[in-house]
């Protein structure tokens, strides 16, 4: 589950996963905002702190380690397990209407063609 929040946050931040726990940006960004977006994540998901070994960032051939942004001391509040629930339970309900939405455009446009077929 962990590594489908994390998932989720990157993808919806301009990343592709490639394997592991690896991500790279699918367009160039500078080194400050990709330590704003993990900084954003750690806000976000305060429990990452505790499972995070390394981070690094590369501007190939150059690679930068985040792993001090890592607190393993954080005390991570009740609060934040919820929090995570709920910003999970969003992003499912936006796929799921996403998808619904999708599934009712593609009907009335068959419909539509139907109809002008048989007119």
């Amino acid at each position: 589950m962990a590594y489908d929040d994390v998932k989720v946050f990157l993808t919806g931040k301009g990343f592709e996963h490639e394997q592991g726990s690896g991500y790279h940006s699918i367009f160039p960004m500078l080194q400050s905002d990709a330590i704003d977006i993990v900084t954003e994540m750690l806000d976000i998901y305060p429990w990452l702190h505790k499972c995070v070994r390394i981070c690094t960032i590369a501007d190939v051939p150059v690679t930068y380690d985040l792993t001090p942004l890592f607190d393993k001391e954080v005390n991570i509040p009740a609060r934040a397990v919820e929090e995570k629930q709920s910003v999970i339970k969003q992003i499912r309900d936006f796929q799921k209407s996403s998808r619904e939405d999708k599934t009712v455009s593609e009907r009335k446009h068959k419909r539509k063609q139907k109809n002008e077929q048989e007119r």
